[in-house]
């Protein structure tokens, strides 16, 4: 816009010279606007051959920004199952992870549990050490592993294990914790 109004002040001024210049501006005048015009004309036609590039490649760099933008989307759809599993995997390797921590606290927090006291108890009826039928009437635990004396413990809290001692058992059981049963049967395999 600047270079049309350039070569319209510049044709003006040349028209004022050369009509100040006698006979020869008659024939000169015309001539020279002819010449302003055309090369108005020719100015307006580069800028408007400019302003057209510059429309085609803002279409061109929309096109590959748009293309850009719809080969994320793809890849975004494409992940998203992925990273779902993966997250949910992880929120599953932290939580397992939070509890064994848990379970390693209680384990470091929790009091001492003296099992030759808890067997003080059991020791009436079993034997000091585990080697006679409670009542006359019990099998002799005396020489059970861990697992077999820790599942008639619980069976009897529950009440899904014993024979004619199970209800004398129930009773004496219930009071035991599940760790307090750990190693009460622990402490009695060990005879």
């Amino acid at each position: 816009m600047k270079n049309i109004k350039l070569l319209l002040g510049s044709a003006i001024t040349a028209s004022i010279i050369f009509t100040g210049c006698g006979d020869d501006t008659k024939e000169t005048t015309p001539t020279a606007h002819k010449t302003v015009e055309q090369t108005t004309q020719v100015e307006a036609t580069k800028q408007d051959i400019a302003v057209e590039k510059s429309k085609e490649a803002i279409t061109a760099i929309t096109k590959v920004v748009t293309s850009k933008i719809d080969e994320a989307k793809k890849v975004i759809e494409e992940q998203t199952p992925e990273v779902t599993k993966t997250v949910a995997n992880a929120k599953k390797t932290v939580s397992k992870t939070i509890e064994t921590v848990k379970a390693k606290i209680h384990e470091a927090t929790a009091p001492a549990i003296d099992a030759s006291i808890l067997y003080r108890v059991c020791a009436g009826c079993h034997g000091a050490d585990a080697s006679k039928k409670a009542l006359g009437k019990s099998a002799v635990i005396k020489g059970w592993d861990t697992t077999k004396i820790e599942t008639a413990l619980n069976g009897y809290k529950n009440g899904t294990y014993g024979g004619v001692m199970k209800g004398v058992m129930k009773g004496q059981v219930s009071k035991l914790s599940s760790d307090d049963i750990k190693a009460l049967a622990t402490h009695i395999s060990k005879f």
